[in-house]
């Protein structure tokens, strides 16, 4: 639990449970690339993941994912999705911290992602937050749809 915004924010493990929620967060933040609920349901019971969601007093505030990949010593955001009518307000920056803090305490030394090449906002989240861009994936979210590769590193190198 946090304080985001000057409103209380809970943030917590996703569980099964929370299906429903989460489907509606992927209809409402993704199009084509938008998980289904068996990816959903994998990524809560697989090891190596971790899914997180978030509500504040009155409305669901979205969801964060991520892999970390133990044998690498390295971990990637799968996903951040903020609802529509919470975008813009830092809620963004406060589930990449938490997915930072999560792969420092995973043992990671390094957190990638990528990212759609025409997400401004996200894009800019990720350079100020200190990711730097290591490439280019070509049709990464379908055809024409490049994405960008980055990745930063964490703690002591």
């Amino acid at each position: 639990m946090g304080v985001w915004n000057e409103q209380i924010v809970h943030i917590r493990k996703a569980v099964l449970t929370d299906m429903d929620e989460l489907l509606a967060i992927e209809q409402a933040c993704f199009g084509n690339e938008r998980f289904d609920q068996l990816v959903l349901r994998n990524v809560i019971v697989t090891e190596g993941f971790e899914s997180f969601i978030a509500h504040d007093d009155a409305q669901l505030v979205g969801s964060a994912m991520i892999y970390h990949d133990k044998n690498h010593g390295e971990s990637r955001i799968v996903s951040i999705a903020v609802m529509p009518g919470r975008r813009g307000k830092g809620d963004g920056r406060r589930f990449l911290e938490c997915l930072e803090e999560r792969a420092l305490y995973a043992g990671s030394h390094r957190i990638g992602l990528e990212v759609r090449m025409t997400n401004v906002p996200a894009i800019n989240l990720y350079l100020t937050s200190g990711y730097e861009v290591l490439g280019r994936i070509h049709n990464y979210f379908g055809m024409g749809q490049d994405a960008l590769y980055m990745e930063k590193p964490l703690g002591p190198m």
